[in-house]
């Protein structure tokens, strides 16, 4: 079972809200790679407990650890990216990219008399 996740822009930022309920900080892993997020939540910490003492009628909750890859929708700055974790939500608030788009360059032609015979 995956966790819920929601990916919308905000001004020049994209910001990532990943459901994370009972999943302490020290157990989550996010990784930035220009257009998608990795998050990778440690087995340990993804509410495994004492699953054999249970007799389980139901198991919605996910349990154990994940590992997921979030497109996103434009290339983020990760050395300007944050990320905050409270009352079970995720919240990574990721500074777009600011790309400098080139008009191209137009070459001047010089004409090697040498070898032009």
């Amino acid at each position: 079972m995956t966790r819920g996740v929601d990916v919308y822009e905000v001004g020049d930022e994209v910001v990532v809200e990943i459901e994370a309920p009972g999943i302490p900080v020290h157990a989550l892993r996010v990784t930035l790679h220009g257009d998608r997020v990795c998050l990778a939540i440690d087995a340990a910490a993804g509410g495994a407990e004492a699953l054999d003492e249970r007799r389980w009628h139901r198991r919605e909750r996910p349990t154990g650890g994940s590992e997921r890859t979030i497109p996103l929708p434009r290339n983020v700055d990760p050395e300007a990216a944050r990320a905050r974790l409270a009352d079970g939500l995720l919240v990574l608030r990721l500074p777009v990219r600011v790309e400098v788009a080139s008009a191209g360059r137009r070459l001047s032609l010089v004409e090697d008399v040498a070898h032009a015979a």
